[in-house]
């Protein structure tokens, strides 16, 4: 809710509602009672700022509401203002893009994160943004106070301590962390490219934007990580189909996406038995086994998987995180009726551009 400074006296107040990228100016009453004294009012308090962004987030769908049984009433107060529409639930969880521009995509997306060398100054500058800007804002959503903390404690060690191994320890310490991460990061890609959103309008990449792009450049810049090259896999026991997914299409990843250097590791999760040629769990939900492989060559030297397995909660599986923001080739599709069910067998390899 605007007033225009140069009417001070205007009995109304601006109303701008963004509805699928569309502004529409609405224009409401105000009493002598309601004026706002632009210069000395604290617009958004911190605390004022958290409630609006928990309240985003839970929302099924964006709103306008107020109080209109008394046209004196506190309209201030009850007007509640969104800047633009959630994605779906189902989109914000993909961590996979299928887009015939994905590359210029991951371009603009990459370019827009910094390089920088070994500097410690530099590190503990973002890891505080990631703290007072991210961290504050964001881990209200998580219940678990016990939890919380522990995320917090782990991003203070690695900013005093100017080691950025202790925020990939949080990362793959908290699965509840990893998902709202994640998630953000999916929703992000989504705002920016499907509903041309700018943070600068935008609740959900301004409360979230600045500092995804700081752990992503920390992930994808920092010495002290061990670049992974080479083929990794992926299992998934899910209800997709994937007929999004066309051989020679290109896909991008929009999260952290976790994989695994031994095929056995990531054929568990698929839930089928190679051996036997059959699914290892009857599903009511007719899900899929979704196997991937994946070849990484970390093309103009430009890093885009890490070797975690020494980092990871479980050491056996040697997980390789693959970063995002990364473009492969869909270079196989192949399904596979089984006696119980399907599978979907895809690889992936990382695109060239000349090849």
């Amino acid at each position: 809710i605007s007033s225009e400074k140069k009417y001070p006296n205007s009995s109304n107040a601006s109303v701008n509602v963004i509805t699928n990228g569309q502004v529409d100016t609405q224009e409401i009453p105000l009493s002598a009672d309601h004026r706002i004294n632009i210069e000395s009012s604290t617009i958004d308090t911190r605390k004022n700022l958290v409630a609006r962004f928990i309240d985003l987030f839970t929302r099924s769908s964006s709103s306008v509401s107020s109080s209109t049984g008394n046209p004196n009433a506190d309209i201030l107060v009850t007007t509640k203002f969104y800047s633009c529409d959630l994605s779906n639930e189902k989109d914000a969880h993909e961590w996979e893009l299928v887009h015939p521009n994905a590359l210029l995509i991951a371009l603009n997306f990459t370019h827009e994160l910094e390089s920088w060398n070994n500097n410690e100054k530099e590190l503990k500058r973002k890891i505080y943004t990631i703290i007072k800007g991210y961290l504050t804002f964001r881990l209200e959503c998580l219940e678990e106070k016990t939890m919380v903390q522990k995320i917090r404690d782990l991003f203070n060690q690695a900013m005093e301590k100017s080691d950025p191994n202790y925020i990939l320890q949080a990362y793959t310490a908290e699965q509840k962390f990893t998902h709202l991460l994640n998630k953000d990061m999916a929703r992000n890609v989504s705002h920016d490219i499907h509903q041309g959103c700018t943070k600068f309008g935008c609740d959900t990449l301004y409360t979230t934007e600045d500092g995804i792009k700081s752990i992503a450049s920390i992930f994808f810049y920092h010495p002290k990580f061990i670049t992974h090259a080479g083929k990794v896999y992926r299992g998934k026991f899910e209800k997709f189909e994937l007929e999004h997914y066309q051989v020679n299409q290109c896909i991008m990843t929009k999260t952290f996406v976790s994989t695994s250097k031994d095929p056995n590791a990531a054929e568990f999760y698929s839930g089928y038995d190679r051996q036997k040629r059959k699914l290892l769990w009857e599903d009511e939900e007719k899900k899929i086994s979704i196997f991937w492989t994946i070849i990484i060559k970390n093309l103009n030297g430009i890093r885009r998987a890490l070797d975690i397995s020494n980092r990871s909660q479980f050491p056996d599986e040697q997980e390789v995180l693959l970063l995002p923001y990364s473009v492969f080739t869909i270079t196989k599709k192949e399904i596979i009726e089984l006696e119980n069910g399907k599978r979907i067998e895809i690889e992936l390899e990382e695109y060239e551009e000349h090849k």
